[in-house]
């Protein structure tokens, strides 16, 4: 690709996921079967240790889970699919 520098090879070292705007959108992000983004933020730390995973509160607030080095947050006005939508992979 052009001129410039090769680029690396390899898997991805980080990703930078923000939630979809549009709910009818056919994606699901899972981490471990659960789907990150229509499970409710308070369930995923209690789903996550359930799985053997620890997570811990940053200084931040954030939820992190610590042996994969993700961190949670919502600052999101969208609300949660509920219902026959909610699909949280418990």
């Amino acid at each position: 690709m052009g001129d410039g520098p090769a680029r690396p090879r390899g898997p991805a070292l980080a990703i930078e996921v923000w939630r979809f705007r549009d709910e009818a959108v056919d994606l699901r992000f899972l981490l471990d079967g659960i789907d990150i983004f229509r499970t409710p933020l308070d369930d995923l730390p209690e789903i996550l240790q359930e799985r053997g995973h620890e997570v811990v509160e940053t200084d931040y607030g954030f939820d992190e889970v610590t042996d994969l080095g993700m961190r949670f947050a919502n600052n999101s006005r969208f609300e949660y699919p509920v219902g026959e939508r909610a699909t949280y992979g418990r």
